[in-house]
């Protein structure tokens, strides 16, 4: 009969002697003092001891050697730190729609909990707020009906239209939770189970109209088995507070499995060792089957991970150990789904696996016919092969998905207690049961007509800036290289196909940081990896970049050189010089009028000033004096200020402008108005204040005043400065009120030599403010006579205040030679009596060294 082959590791291991590495012989004791805590199970009980007692020194030296996989068990503490989670890529649950999928959904959750040993009761009430189903009201609209509420009764018609509503087919369900959960079952004796799918209702009056109320649950009621109920009582739906320690080490040992197989072993190796290791560590329980035992452990997966040689499984336990191992290696079977399939081997029913492999096609694996053949092999010999892929990974020789499949196994010899004998071919048919059918798409249970061909799978793995990469792709045993379409079909591809050239790098710009003005690190980090940094910090020199004045701090410029091409030098100015400390001198310069500017000088740097010398019309220029001192020289006056100023005086140095007045009158005359000394005509000296007013005319308004021919002034009272000419004034009057606006002209151009002096006089209405005057000018024909404040090349202000009703003049000189001609106006801004400003230019005047040209 057949031997679990586990008296010697290294030379029993047959079936993985590609797999499972050598380990030298070592003793139980040997074993438990390196045994890391870390993969011990918890401490045990009464009855794991009793468990683990049974166990010979080779069988726990095969565990030991299983949980010396390297991979330490994940946990998520729901059973003795055992991560025994998993989420098959097909699975029977996704075909399910509306209620039936979302009463899958929260009944998973519960026997999850049942398996964990957080919940103690099977029998599961599913809230109907888990549907998206509420309890009430509905009213006759929400059903669609006429009423809900017959004579006496609640109408047929509205029981029924809710019913439609929470209808539950529990068989679906169940059929579909036992296929996708080949471990959380465990417990449960699926020959019966009891449902109520909570449909009970009744109406209330409310709001001028009845409504009906959900009044029950759903109820799903799974019966324990008697290998785990307590005290063995049949048809119970309550479970023993603490999970067996039998099933913890069952499934503590399955993890190990799969975590130590799954390393290196990819697609139909992978398949092929846990295969070879559920043949090893189980056998076919003939006592079972037909009624011989009750429903429970020998149809389980429990009897075939338990370590103990004396228990034994069913087809149904084959089956879901392997589609449970398979679960468990989700991440290293990439492309691979494992499906429990029900129905019927030679007219008897069965249970087997369709497994649908990374290239899109279903094959069958019957493990418990691959194992059927242990029963007449030799210790420490595995069945035939020939025997073995006529239900491994394999297809069918004709049949269809819905009828039936035949699958022919040939002729083959083999040696049984010293005995040949011959097994002669035969042929063997599946058919799917209807609930099979009904699970899964047809696309997958379809059988492949194809022999699978194990195709290795290399994940992708990206590119650096260093080092090439690859796309996912598949390798078969000749090295050729494939991918998968979008039909699941293999694509043969080169190396240059799969290959992803490495990047090379990609840097983002530099940042520089300043390291207080010591020195700068500059940095720029790759965009493809952020791990690839280049780094470089350089010591900072510094240059005055402008020096410090006696008035200002001076500036330093701080540079940062690098020697890495990639880095631009840095450089920041600072205004960081302290300021000169010197010696403040005030000069106090007067004007004809007696009107007193100041400025501050410093007199350790103190070299020139500016000595004005305008024209003035009336007057002759005579010199400057300084502390008194009469200067008729620019350059002696300037030479003298100088030596005044550089001996640092206490007091201001004085300084003023001589002029000379010239005795000469000349005539005004007045129409419509009188002088301020009530004469309409008179001889008045020059540069002498002259006012006149407007007459008051009956009927009329007064308008402006025309001086010589041209507009002055809008007020009727109007101040001028007599100018070397004769004046004749005019007040013009309308028959309506005139705006009252700001006038400017050019009063005289007056040549000395190479100079020409050009007057400008400026006169702003009552009320207003005056804001800037003066003249513009331009040398530039380009502009010419277009000029003005935005074009000119000359902008000559006077900033002076002046009274509304008094002009404002202002002389500017300008040295002339040749021909050149000089376009000027004069130019005033003001603001009139509502705050808006206002800009006058007067007409255009040109001249050269000649004077005025017409």
């Amino acid at each position: 009969m057949k031997k679990r082959i586990i008296s010697s590791v290294c030379s029993t291991a047959v079936f993985l002697s590609c797999i499972v590495p050598t380990l030298p012989s070592l003793s139980v004791a040997a074993v438990e003092s390196i045994l890391p805590a870390d993969v011990l199970i918890s401490a045990p009980s009464d009855e794991e001891v009793m468990l683990k007692t049974s166990l010979t020194d080779d069988d726990l030296l095969y565990n030991y050697m299983l949980k010396q996989s390297g991979v330490n068990p994940k946990s998520d503490g729901m059973r003795n730190g055992i991560d025994i989670s998993y989420e098959s890529g097909i699975t029977a649950g996704a075909k399910l729609t509306g209620n039936n999928a979302a009463a899958y959904a929260y009944v998973k959750t519960q026997v999850e909990a049942i398996a964990a040993g957080t919940r103690t009761s099977t029998a599961i009430e599913i809230p109907f707020s888990e549907l998206g189903i509420k309890t009430g009201p509905w009213s006759a609209e929400d059903l669609g009906v006429d009423s809900i509420v017959s004579g006496n009764s609640i109408s047929d018609a509205a029981v029924n239209s809710l019913y439609d509503k929470i209808s539950l087919d529990f068989h679906e369900i169940l059929v579909a939770l036992l296929s996708d959960c080949p471990y959380e079952f465990y417990w449960c004796d699926k020959t019966s189970y009891n449902t109520n799918s909570g449909g009970g209702c009744s109406a209330k009056y409310e709001n001028g109209e009845y409504k009906l109320y959900l009044t029950g649950t759903p109820l799903l009621k799974l019966y324990v088995s008697t290998d785990y109920s307590v005290d063995g009582v049949a048809k119970t739906t309550e479970l023993p507070d603490t999970v067996p320690s039998a099933v913890n080490i069952a499934i503590s040992n399955a993890q190990v499995i799969a975590d130590y197989l799954s390393q290196s072993r990819y697609g139909k190796n992978l398949l092929a060792a846990y295969r070879d290791m559920i043949c090893i560590l189980t056998t076919y329980d003939y006592d079972a089957p037909g009624g011989q035992k009750p429903y429970g452990d020998p149809w389980q997966l429990i009897y075939v991970f338990d370590n103990d040689p004396d228990t034994k499984v069913v087809c149904e336990g084959y089956a879901k150990a392997f589609k449970y191992l398979c679960d468990l290696s989700g991440d290293n079977l990439p492309g691979v789904s494992c499906m429990i399939a029900s129905g019927t081997l030679e007219n008897g029913n069965h249970m087997w696996n369709v497994v649908n492999m990374e290239d899109n096609r279903s094959y069958l694996v019957d493990i418990t016919q691959c194992d059927a053949m242990d029963a007449y092999v030799e210790e420490n010999s595995v069945a035939p092969k020939a025997y073995t892929d006529t239900f491994f990974l394999s297809v069918p020789s004709s049949g269809t998905y819905n009828t039936t499949y035949l699958f022919n196994s040939p002729e083959f010899n083999f040696t049984y207690q010293g005995n040949s004998y011959t097994s002669p071919a035969q042929t063997y048919s599946y058919s799917y049961s209807s609930d099979t059918l009904g699970c899964y798409d047809s696309k997958y249970l379809k059988l492949s007509t194809m022999p699978y061909v194990a195709y290795t799978y290399v994940p992708a793995v990206p590119a650096t800036c260093d080092t090439d990469g690859n796309i996912a792709y598949y390798v078969d045993g000749n090295g050729q290289y494939y991918v998968l379409d979008a039909n699941g079909s293999y694509i043969e591809k080169t190396s240059n196909d799969v290959i992803v050239p490495k990047s090379g790098h990609d840097w983002n710009p530099p940042t520089y940081t300043w390291n207080s003005l010591d020195s700068v690190t500059a940095k720029r980090v790759c965009k493809n990896d952020a791990s690839h940094v280049e780094t470089e910090t350089v010591t900072v020199s510094s240059e005055v970049l402008t020096p410090a004045s006696y008035t200002s701090m001076g500036w330093t410029r701080y540079t940062a050189t690098f020697n890495n091409s990639s880095f631009t030098s840095q450089t920041k100015d600072i205004h960081d010089i302290p300021m000169l400390v010197g010696t403040e001198v005030v000069i106090e310069v007067s004007d004809i009028n007696g009107i007193k500017t100041s400025s501050t000088v410093y007199a350790e740097t103190f070299s020139s000033f500016n000595l004005l010398d305008n024209y003035m019309d009336g007057y002759n220029f005579i010199g400057w004096t300084v502390n008194g001192t009469l200067y008729t020289n620019k350059s002696t006056a300037q030479a003298a200020l100088v030596s005044i100023v550089r001996a640092k005086p206490a007091d201001p140095v004085k300084v003023a402008v001589k002029y000379e007045k010239i005795n000469a009158s000349y005539s005004v005359s007045v129409v419509n108005g009188k002088m301020a000394t009530g004469k309409t005509s008179e001889t008045v000296q020059v540069s002498k204040l002259v006012t006149v007013k407007a007459n008051a005319i009956s009927g009329k308004q007064f308008s402006h005043w025309l001086r010589n021919g041209i507009k002055v002034s809008t007020n009727s009272t109007y101040s001028f400065y007599m100018p070397s000419e004769n004046v004749e004034l005019t007040a013009v009057f309308t028959e309506t009120q005139a705006e009252q606006v700001g006038t400017a002209i050019i009063e005289s151009v007056k040549v000395n030599g190479s100079k020409l002096y050009f007057v400008s006089v400026l006169n702003i209405p009552k009320n207003c403010k005056f804001v800037k005057g003066g003249l513009v000018a331009t040398s530039k024909s380009s502009i010419d006579e277009n000029v003005n404040a935005d074009n000119a090349e000359y902008v000559k202000l006077s900033t002076k205040a002046t009274a509304n009703t008094k002009n404002l003049k202002y002389t500017w000189t300008k040295s002339v030679s040749g021909n050149t001609v000089v376009y000027v106006k004069a130019y005033l801004v003001y603001k009139d009596a509502f705050g808006a400003e206002q800009v006058i230019y007067s007409d255009c005047v040109k001249a050269n060294s000649s004077g005025i040209i017409y």
